[in-house]
């Protein structure tokens, strides 16, 4: 049962970012975006399955069936990356500006992360550290064990980061104070700053590579990527909005 609230509250990110993403494309643009949409999705849940089956056949010796996506595991890194994938190849078949349309699927960045992060809660992953009974800021939460107990709410504050992130974004946007691309990497960045800060705060067992967790070093990568997309778009589109003026 706790799987399927982690599913459904998965799938109705999914699908209320999906909406939200067609409902800003022209009526002629929609069917194409749709099937991109569709295929992104699935290349970010197989990217997901395979980075965590890897994982775990080279951390631990214990190779999981691919296909019984039911038994749980799922990871992040490897989904970012399938999605990723599917958006450049998107780009090369539509010849898109790549900016523009990475700003434009910002929704998913957003109700992925935050339904997965939720979803997490019920099922009892990605929890925080155990507090004392009665703290003032703990959660009774369920752990990997079955045992409910209180912890720091890890889950919710990832949440509220983020979505205080995107409003940040949104605002800046609106103000005209970033150009394009500088939405998603922005996002990017921030993202890859929580989901540090969920990783070193997680009590939950993780595998690890030289002293820190694996997801530690997906998180910097992001980081750095998104700083790195952050001025590039900064100097390609910072000089053309100049010229404007």
């Amino acid at each position: 049962m706790t799987l399927n609230i982690y599913a459904v509250l998965l799938g109705l990110g999914a699908s209320v970012g999906c909406w939200q993403i067609i409902h800003r494309i022209r009526h002629s643009e929609r069917a194409r975006w749709s099937t991109f949409l569709l295929l992104a999705l699935l290349a970010a849940l197989f990217g997901a399955r395979t980075w965590y089956v890897i994982q775990m056949g080279l951390t631990s010796g214990q190779w999981l069936p691919f296909l019984a996506v039911w038994q749980g595991g799922l990871s992040w890194p490897g989904a970012v990356l399938g999605f990723v994938l599917a958006a450049a190849v998107f780009i090369i078949v539509i010849d898109a500006p790549s900016a523009v349309l990475f700003d434009l699927l910002l929704p998913l960045y957003v109700l992925l992360p935050v339904t997965a992060l939720l979803g997490c809660w019920p099922v009892g992953c990605a929890y925080g550290l155990r507090l004392p009974e009665g703290a003032f800021f703990g959660l009774r939460t369920l752990d990997e064990t079955g045992v409910v107990s209180e912890r720091l709410p890890l889950q919710f504050l990832a949440v509220i980061l983020l979505l205080g992130l995107t409003a940040l974004l949104l605002y800046l946007q609106r103000k005209g104070r970033i150009v394009y691309g500088q939405l998603t990497s922005g996002y990017a960045a921030g993202l890859g700053l929580v989901l540090l800060l969920v990783t070193l705060l997680r009590a939950d067992v993780q595998p690890r590579l030289g002293g820190l967790p694996i997801d530690a070093w997906a998180a910097l990568t992001l980081i750095l990527g998104g700083v790195i997309a952050w001025v590039f778009c900064g100097i390609k589109y910072g000089n053309k909005k100049e010229k404007q003026k």
